[in-house]
């Protein structure tokens, strides 16, 4: 079934279409919720939420775009607030965990191509909570600083700050995998 003849047939609310929608789409958002929560049990909580929501506001797409995009951002947002929503969550204790990063913001990037994406996104999820959050909304998502900062109600600066002291950390990890001092085991 064409994707426009899906949401249409979702939008008259029949079960089989909307059930093959989230086939089609579970997939793909559950890897984008894993790098944001710390396991699957969580991503598929969101994943559940976010899905009610894409069908709640299904009218409001107006076949402008790709839906898959529309959609994505309504999954993104809705892990977003699950995470300000987190008790611990907290944009200062990245600073606290953080602040003697070494950062290490070169233009070489060549030790990135003998390393695995698994790894690269193993340490991506091993960032604070802060820092993972906003490295994965401007780089993985596509936010401005600017969008970042009104989602998350902190400032701009800030977002600026969190995003080069995580990339900072990541470049550090990855240079040290490169060169051998850092093993990381990666579980299927």
């Amino acid at each position: 079934m064409e994707e426009r003849q899906l949401i249409n047939e979702c939008l008259k609310n029949k079960r089989e279409a909307q059930h093959e929608l989230y086939r089609r789409f579970s997939g793909k958002f559950l890897a984008v919720l894993v790098r944001y929560t710390k396991n699957k049990e969580e991503a598929e909580d969101v994943l559940h939420d976010g899905f009610i929501k894409i069908f709640a506001n299904l009218h409001k797409y107006n076949y402008a775009g790709s839906f898959e995009g529309w959609a994505r951002r309504i999954v993104v947002n809705c892990v977003l607030d699950y995470i300000r929503s987190k008790k611990e969550f907290s944009f200062s204790s990245c600073d606290l965990e953080c602040k003697d990063i070494e950062q290490v913001d070169d233009d070489n990037y060549e030790y990135l191509r003998g390393i695995p994406s698994e790894i690269v996104f193993k340490t991506i999820g091993e960032l604070p909570i802060g820092y993972r959050t906003i490295f994965n909304m401007r780089v993985l998502d596509g936010f401005t600083c600017r969008e970042a900062a009104l989602k998350l109600n902190i400032s701009e600066g800030y977002v600026k700050s969190s995003y080069s002291r995580g990339r900072a950390r990541i470049q550090k990890k990855l240079k040290e995998y490169y060169e051998g001092r850092v093993e990381h085991t990666v579980i299927s």
